[in-house]
């Protein structure tokens, strides 16, 4: 998925594998199931969804100099948590917990906060909503658990970072970290721009409603900042252009599906696009994905190029 960070518009939606329109049979019967649309299709998200996290706990007023000693694991009511670093990372700010993507600290963070700020947080910035794209039209709500299901301390880690109940599409994760580059103003995704006649006559255009400060500013620059230095320095390394810049985020999303032994993953990379005057927000998704930051940083990097080449060529 592809948005304009400002205005919301969707500049390109993607899903694979496609399908044949001339032999609908053999896609129905397809075990890839090419007629469903990923883009708008809700999702477990998985780390993704940390930047709301510090959206709720830094309107809370929490100081994202905050530090956490991440040992490797952390243990909420009678649950154990591990992180990916097994051996910990030691202690640590917001900043570098997003950098590194450590889910004791957001689960320690979340902590510190009542449910409903975070669920809160996640409503304004489109969660749990369906996404209006055209008159009868519209892509999925996803599942956003109210506040008073995150009733134990594993419930509310693991909503920490991005699992349990919470889903959502590809969609919402672009609008979300096109929010964020927007300086806190939520624009609700734009499919239609307006109607044209036969002809292709602009007849009638759509108009763009003002956005709604979903975060404060200072709020939003702070994430911004968490972003940047993911990519430059962080787990999202692999999604910075050539000889351009990006901010966003990785997550590898858990399903509780399994092939044999093993569990499908979902992994991601969400951001966008160049950090410091963002114009694109862009969300890869991939099913049963080994990492965020193998998988969908690469493509992230490589739409970006492309469009910069395209840019070029058009001047």
């Amino acid at each position: 998925v592809v948005l304009e960070a400002a205005t919301g518009k969707i500049r390109a939606m993607a899903s694979c594998p496609a399908f044949d329109p001339n032999d609908i049979a053999k896609s129905l019967n397809d075990a890839d199931s090419p007629l469903i649309n990923r883009a708008i299709t809700p999702y477990a998200v998985g780390s993704v969804f940390k930047p709301v996290v510090a959206a709720a706990a830094l309107e809370a007023g929490l100081s994202s100099s905050l530090s956490y000693t991440c040992t490797g694991a952390i243990t909420q009511g009678k649950t154990v948590f591990h992180c990916h670093e097994l051996g910990g990372h030691g202690t640590i700010d917001m900043e570098e917990a997003m950098e590194v993507s450590c889910n004791p600290y957001f689960i320690n963070l979340a902590s510190k906060l009542e449910p409903e700020q975070i669920v809160e947080m996640a409503d304004r910035l489109g969660f749990g909503t369906a996404t209006a794209l055209a008159d009868n039209f519209s892509a999925p709500a996803g599942s956003l658990p109210r506040a008073e299901e995150l009733n134990s301390p594993a419930a509310v880690a693991n909503f920490s970072f991005g699992q349990g109940t919470l889903m959502a599409t590809p969609l919402q994760l672009a609008s979300l970290y096109a929010c964020i580059a927007n300086d806190g103003g939520y624009q609700k995704a734009m499919l239609v721009e307006g109607r044209v006649d036969d002809e292709g006559n602009l007849l009638e255009e759509a108009e763009i409603q003002p956005p709604l400060q979903a975060m404060s500013v200072s709020t939003a620059h702070t994430i911004q900042r968490f972003l940047i230095q993911t990519v430059e320095e962080g787990s999202g390394r692999h999604a910075k252009p050539e000889g351009g810049t990006a901010a966003g985020k990785t997550a590898t999303a858990q399903t509780g599906w399994y092939d044999g032994e093993r569990e499908i993953l979902h992994t991601w990379f969400a951001g966008y696009f160049p950090a410091q005057e963002p114009e694109y927000a862009i969300v890869v998704l991939k099913e049963d994905g080994s990492s965020g930051a193998t998988d969908g940083a690469p493509v992230f990097k490589e739409i970006a190029q492309g469009i910069n080449q395209m840019k070029a060529q058009e001047r």
